[in-house]
């Protein structure tokens, strides 16, 4: 949701052309296997692009400059529950284990990404830089009901 709405804001789209593109060409993954970064680098400005990567590892022009970052935290217990289904969901290198088993895994850091703990932590501590918008999922969620 959150990348359809910034996806609007920033390039003025109508929101009926959401549901007739495909909006990851649109948002393409940082970390995830391209064929190289040109997809990138053909993004119109203001580009798009999205990560799951700790805050450390964002490349150096973001921490500083005119890069805007929008982070989105979630509660654990409702990401490991997604995280685990997303798994399971993968075509190709699935998770083939119980929920049990993806918990304690999540618990103790053996899961792509780090720990859960220190990747809220290294955003929240960048929170009032001006160029981050720290978002919680379960805060839009509720301004989306209220609506």
């Amino acid at each position: 949701l959150l990348q359809e709405v910034v996806y609007l804001v920033s390039q003025g789209a109508d929101p009926d052309e959401i549901g007739l593109m495909n909006i990851d060409e649109q948002l393409p993954v940082l970390e995830y296997p391209q064929p190289d970064l040109d997809i990138i680098k053909e993004l119109t400005s203001p580009r798009l692009i999205k990560s799951h990567l700790p805050y450390r590892f964002l490349p150096s022009d973001l921490h500083s400059g005119e890069s805007k970052i929008i982070y989105m935290a979630r509660n654990p217990k409702d990401l490991v529950v997604s995280y685990y289904q997303f798994h399971r969901s993968l075509r190709t290198m699935s998770y083939r284990g119980t929920f049990q088993e993806f918990c304690r895994r999540f618990m103790n850091d053996k899961l792509g990404y780090g720990s859960w703990f220190e990747h809220v932590q290294e955003f929240w501590q960048h929170r009032m830089d001006s160029n981050v918008l720290f978002l919680k999922y379960e805060d839009m969620h509720k301004v989306i009901i209220q609506a």
